[in-house]
């Protein structure tokens, strides 16, 4: 079982790394590493109003767009019985989150110049904003890159 682990995380990581890529991101030094549990997690549980939150949560991404540098943590047990196009969405996913650092960045500091009493609701909107759209790119990009006309074309 530990095998397959292994050659899960080994696709992800190969998926990671052609992701980064596709994206124009070589640049980046991007490190891929599991982690028990997201530290997301708690946060995610907080904006669903304390409740457990339904939305599944595969790793986490922080990016620095100034050092060229991001760290994807992936939840292990998260890797476990995805298939070869899963696994890929979910490299295109987080990458696309590295894409969209400078923009994230942006709208953090932004946000840093409200009143503190008036952040937290633009905090949790701007999150939810983020991964919407980062979920929305995902579909996209893994779309056009599966198609059969680009495939046709190789």
């Amino acid at each position: 079982m530990a095998r397959k682990k292994k050659g899960q995380f080994r696709r992800f990581n190969d998926a990671v790394i052609r992701w980064r890529w596709l994206l124009w991101l070589n640049s980046y030094d991007v490190t891929v590493r599991t982690v028990a549990e997201s530290r997301n997690k708690a946060k995610n549980d907080k904006e669903n109003h304390g409740e457990k939150s339904e939305f599944a949560i595969f790793g986490t991404t922080e990016a620095l767009p100034d050092y060229q540098t991001a760290i994807i943590e992936v939840v292990e047990r998260e890797l476990k019985g995805k298939t070869e196009d899963e696994l890929d969405s979910m490299a295109c996913h987080e990458m696309v989150h590295v894409l969209m650092a400078p923009f994230a960045d942006v709208t953090w500091e932004m946000l840093h110049e409200l009143p503190p009493e008036k952040r937290e609701v633009y905090k949790i909107w701007r999150r939810k904003a983020q991964e919407e759209l980062t979920s929305r790119l995902t579909g996209i990009l893994t779309t056009l890159h599966r198609s059969p006309k680009r495939q046709n074309s190789e």
